[in-house]
């Protein structure tokens, strides 16, 4: 009980029992000569008021017993919604953390993709006879830049449709690889030669190159190799 209770409930009682029995004087001793059931309702009646009085402070208590609890509990919403707030916080930073971490596994994967990914250049060399042919010749050099390229086959028409010019299983990273393209009479003054090769994950590329050719003196004459102009990846 709240101490200031219990102070005013002692105080009130030693009055009121120092009261009456200053009221009662000498009647105190005659309370011996009264029969049990006399002697029960004069206490009753002295001491009904005293255990009214302790009932209500009694009740007092319980108020401000149920005020501090209903304050702890306020306390422990609010703890409560702290913490629920704090987790959603966590679980905010520990989702923008995984999506980090996805977008870096992810970049990661495309840079290994890239990477993996051969990257041809062709370059004109020489002019020279095909003895073999009788005719001349065109002679280029097949350059990767990156990752390796495997069953490289150099075509003069579409997706194999054409003759197939050269072969090789494998041309490595920073690999160069020479191969010829004979020149009939009557030659095309643009010329489109295909390459399919295959990348470290065995799947299939298709690339092509145009080159453009003039007469010079009656003999053919590269003017220009142009750059890689598509690839096409599948399932090899």
């Amino acid at each position: 009980m709240n101490k200031w209770l219990v102070s005013v409930g002692l105080l009130v009682t030693f009055l009121y029992v120092g009261v009456g029995c200053w009221l009662l004087g000498d009647g105190l001793l005659q309370l011996k000569d009264l029969a049990l059931n006399e002697l029960g309702d004069f206490l009753a009646g002295v001491f009904g008021p005293l255990a009214l009085m302790w009932l209500i402070l009694g009740f007092f208590q319980q108020g401000i017993e149920l005020r501090q609890n209903r304050e702890a509990l306020q306390l422990q919403v609010a703890e409560l919604n702290a913490s629920v707030a704090q987790q959603r916080e966590l679980v905010e930073v520990s989702r923008e953390q995984l999506l980090a971490e996805t977008a870096e596994r992810e970049s990661q994967r495309e840079a290994a993709a890239i990477a993996r990914v051969p990257q041809l250049t062709l370059d004109y060399r020489r002019m020279e006879a095909d003895v073999e042919r009788g005719c001349p010749a065109i002679v280029f050099t097949l350059y990767n830049a990156r990752g390796h390229a495997f069953q490289v086959t150099v075509y003069s028409g579409k997706g194999g449709e054409g003759p197939v010019l050269a072969k090789q299983a494998i041309l490595p990273e920073c690999g160069e690889w020479e191969f010829s393209l004979p020149l009939a009479a009557g030659f095309a003054k643009q010329v489109r030669l295909y390459v399919l090769y295959q990348d470290a994950k065995h799947l299939q590329y298709q690339a092509f190159f145009d080159v453009s050719l003039r007469l010079k003196n009656g003999y053919p004459e590269v003017v220009d190799v142009g750059p890689l102009k598509s690839a096409r990846a599948s399932s090899a």
